[in-house]
């Protein structure tokens, strides 16, 4: 509840890089609606709703998760 409750220091429509946004379909903790307002927000954000997935289906998707961040291209400061 902390990332609820206080100022993140930042705002999403200032990031520029590409953002994978995960969530479980079946997520009891969160809302995906949630996933889906931060997302819109972002001018890059690509969002996946794995479904049949709970909150902590995010533990056996992190290979595909982190492969994705892996093969994103560098930003340099022009293009970030």
């Amino acid at each position: 509840m902390f990332a609820l409750r206080n100022d993140w220091g930042f705002r999403l429509e200032t990031i520029r890089s590409p953002v994978l946004f995960w969530h479980g379909a079946d997520d009891n903790f969160s809302p995906v609606s949630h996933t889906h307002w931060m997302a819109d927000r972002v001018r890059h954000a690509l969002v996946r709703v794995e479904p049949d997935v709970a909150h902590f289906g995010a533990v056996a998707m992190l290979p595909d998760l982190l492969s994705w961040l892996v093969t994103r291209p560098v930003p340099t400061a022009a293009g970030a």
